[in-house]
């Protein structure tokens, strides 16, 4: 109950307020989730591309290669375990609540179904 406090009270915060406000205009972005995602963020500013936020964020597969050949599995563990979690809590609110994201959803998944047989 502590840290959905201390999230609330940042969110009320004059210094979270815009970003916040910004980030909730996205489909599936609630308080909470816009607050988490800004906190675990931190300064955008500090990534040099949206590669390395992407990889920070665990949303890319982790891969070590070395002359076009694979070499081990590489650290999957790096990065920020909470921004995952937020960035899919978000999607399935979207896909619940939005009607564009819905359609987006079932036609990737009208595609995919065939592609990935179960073993």
């Amino acid at each position: 109950m502590a840290t959905h406090n201390y999230v609330r009270t940042k969110c009320r915060s004059s210094r979270w307020s815009l970003p916040t406000a910004l980030t909730r205009r996205r489909p599936g972005i609630g308080q909470i989730l816009a607050s988490v995602i800004l906190l675990e963020t931190g300064p955008i500013e500090r990534f040099a591309s949206a590669g390395n936020f992407a990889s920070y964020a665990r949303c890319v597969d982790s891969q070590r290669l070395s002359n076009g050949k694979k070499k081990g599995e590489g650290n999957t563990k790096n990065g920020n375990k909470y921004l995952p979690w937020a960035f899919v809590e978000a999607a399935n609110f979207a896909m619940r609540f939005c009607a564009e994201a819905k359609r987006f959803y079932e036609r990737k998944k009208a595609r995919t179904d065939g592609a990935n047989p179960q073993k």
